[in-house]
């Protein structure tokens, strides 16, 4: 029969894995042995190998598992990379959108900077309300949307 035991590491535990056992039988008594299950120098558990009549693994039966160990160790180590870049990707992803947003917002900002700037130019030289006022409403139309798509709230 054959038990495999992994112990999550300090990452693992605190994103709420646990101790994991998969196994067939209770693996005691005589004909035990462990094998390390990892790969590229990281432990992740053990797999721990019995055999039924109690008596001693063969050589080749002990290289074999150990094959066994060292590729369930590669595959687990391959899905937490994976989980990894693909945190990287959503990371990246978001700095994009956030790096577009700021140029969006900054130009925008800008324009507005020079409308309300000729606004007052025509504040000072005594222009007439209507023509305030359509300057006014030139500094306001492009910001609506600016400012309602900085105000969304991101959905959870």
């Amino acid at each position: 029969s054959l038990r495999l035991s992994l112990e999550g590491d300090q990452q693992g535990m605190a994103a709420g894995r646990r101790q994991s056992t998969i196994g067939i039988d209770a693996c005691t008594g005589v004909g035990q042995q462990l094998f390390a299950v990892g790969s590229q120098g990281h432990i992740l558990g053990t797999l721990c190998a019995c055999i039924g009549d109690e008596r001693a693994l063969r050589q080749g039966e002990a290289e074999l598992i150990q094959a066994l160990a060292d590729l369930i160790g590669s595959a687990l180590l391959l899905n937490r990379q994976r989980e990894q870049d693909n945190q990287l990707l959503l990371l990246d992803e978001r700095n994009t959108i956030a790096r577009e947003l700021h140029d969006s917002l900054a130009q925008s900002l800008s324009f507005m900077k020079l409308q309300i700037a000729r606004l007052q130019a025509l504040i000072l030289q005594g222009k007439d309300c209507h023509a305030v006022e359509a300057v006014a409403e030139e500094v306001m139309t492009p910001l609506v949307p600016v400012v309602v798509t900085a105000t969304k709230r991101p959905l959870p």
